[in-house]
């Protein structure tokens, strides 16, 4: 067979690049649940014709990089089996035999019926035989729909479709792509020939949903229940409050103490300034027992509010520890006119 590129005329590319699409539409009517590339606009497809005729052009002037990078950008946007012929006779001329393969075979996908089959099986298997001097052979992975991971042998090759070189013998090969299941095959591959397998991913099936929990009303607490979590960090915040609030009063009395004792010695005193600087004091002291039984008080009334609510949740865990309980309670009165009272907490968080 002649090593003479196809080359069309505007008119003819026109043609071809009509006919590629209808060929398109045909093959993925099985498929038409899937989405499908926009068509070549007319400036795209007038750009892809100028490439094609540069790259002719490149080729003839044994720029033969040039050629195979022209003959590639014009077939991104028009498929057709003249742009694979060209591009495997151009690599075939910069010495790339597995390129040069790759592309003659895709060739044949793209033109079963050509005319000059006999021919080009010939120069295929020219090819052939030079990868298997090297001790590879080519194989080709394709899948339905296209662009799953290749895995070969456990290792990540690419996407489909993918045409490598490999040892002859037998190869592990897995697809995955997001949305389908994983589709698995071992494959043979022969040392003197190429080896093509074509694989259909299979959508993943809808899952079926579990079931939903019914929706939890508002608790009241002779009935509602909790997570124990949240009812022993209850309980727990409102012993913590509780604690500052009386770590507040103790405050408090402290301070209380000290401003009846500036105010005793501001009265026994027998020097002025020395009185005014006790009465000042004093005065300071008053004012640091109110803020810290207003503090002392907020934080034990917020402490009781989380206790009791704590107490009153009835809490999911049946065999977590005992809620806790809380009595108020004072014993008798003493001789001097003071009761003692106390805060009695019970239970374990």
């Amino acid at each position: 067979m002649a090593t003479l590129l196809r080359v069309r005329s505007p008119k003819q590319w026109v043609v071809v690049a009509a006919t590629s699409l209808c060929c398109c539409a045909i093959v993925l009517v099985p498929a038409a649940a899937e989405a499908q590339p926009a068509p070549p606009s007319e400036a795209a497809k007038g750009e892809a014709m100028r490439n094609y005729e540069a790259g002719s052009k490149a080729f003839a002037d044994k720029r033969y990089k040039d050629a195979i990078d022209l003959f590639l950008e014009a077939d991104e946007v028009v498929r057709n089996a003249d742009l694979a012929f060209n591009t495997s006779l151009a690599y075939e001329a910069m010495g790339d035999v597995s390129s040069a393969l790759r592309w003659a075979r895709e060739y044949l996908r793209r033109a079963p019926s050509a005319e000059d089959r006999a021919a080009l099986e010939k120069r295929i298997a020219g090819y052939e035989k030079k990868l298997q001097d090297k001790g590879v052979q080519q194989l080709t992975i394709l899948s339905t729909p296209a662009g799953a991971t290749v895995l070969i042998d456990g290792r990540p090759l690419g996407v489909t479709p993918w045409t490598g070189d490999l040892r002859p013998g037998s190869h592990a090969v897995v697809l995955t792509l997001a949305g389908h299941v994983e589709a698995k095959t071992v494959f043979e591959l022969r040392p003197d020939r190429a080896g093509e397998r074509a694989l259909d991913l299979t959508p993943t099936p809808a899952s079926t949903p579990g079931p939903v929990a019914p929706p939890v009303g508002p608790m009241r607490p002779e009935t509602g229940s909790v997570d124990p979590v949240v009812k022993r960090g209850l309980l727990g915040g409102g012993i913590a409050a509780l604690a500052l609030g009386a770590a507040g009063v103790g405050a408090a009395v402290g301070l209380e103490l000290l401003r009846a004792g500036a105010e005793e010695d501001a009265l026994t005193t027998a020097v002025q300034v020395d009185s005014a600087a006790l009465l000042d004091d004093m005065e300071s002291y008053q004012r640091g027992a109110r803020v810290a039984v207003g503090l002392g008080a907020g934080f034990m009334a917020v402490g009781a509010a989380l206790i009791v609510t704590g107490a009153a949740l009835r809490s999911t865990d049946d065999d977590g520890p005992a809620p806790l309980a809380f009595d108020l309670g004072c014993l008798p009165w003493h001789a001097g006119g003071t009761p003692d009272c106390a805060l009695v907490v019970r239970g374990a968080f």
